[in-house]
């Protein structure tokens, strides 16, 4: 069965280097893009998502306050949610506080988002937020 992944991003760019990651797994994966936090919450009214990856700088609403939001919606507290950035060393107590599971610092290699999305799908376990730092 496809996993289906909500990635939420303003850089479409971004969007494409995730999408290709999932592809280079192996695995059958199922992509829907937002283009930023307002309307992923739109889209989430309507579906509910394996995982989500979201960015943290975006205009607007940054991925922090997307996350707050997502987890407040009780059909979503289950699904597994992975925050990314340049500049995540600061952010990464008010990430995992506002309800993400993961947090990585960009740039990522697709080896390593793929490596990363098998080790979520495969070991994560949501009652236990953790940090991963790629190098």
């Amino acid at each position: 069965m496809k996993k289906h992944v909500l990635l939420i991003d303003d850089d479409k760019d971004e969007m494409i280097i995730l999408s290709a990651a999932l592809q280079d797994t192996g695995l059958s994966y199922k992509c829907t893009w937002a283009q930023g936090v307002d309307h992923a919450l739109k889209m989430l009214a309507y579906m509910k998502p394996d995982l989500i990856f979201i960015d943290l700088n975006m205009p607007l609403r940054n991925g922090i306050d997307g996350i707050s939001s997502i987890r407040q919606n009780g059909h979503l507290h289950e699904v597994p949610i992975i925050l990314y950035s340049n500049n995540i060393d600061d952010s990464v107590d008010l990430a995992m506080h506002a309800g993400a599971d993961l947090c990585v610092k960009k740039p990522i290699s697709i080896n390593e988002i793929s490596a990363l999305l098998l080790n979520v799908f495969g070991h994560l376990d949501t009652t236990q937020r953790v940090s991963y730092e790629l190098p």
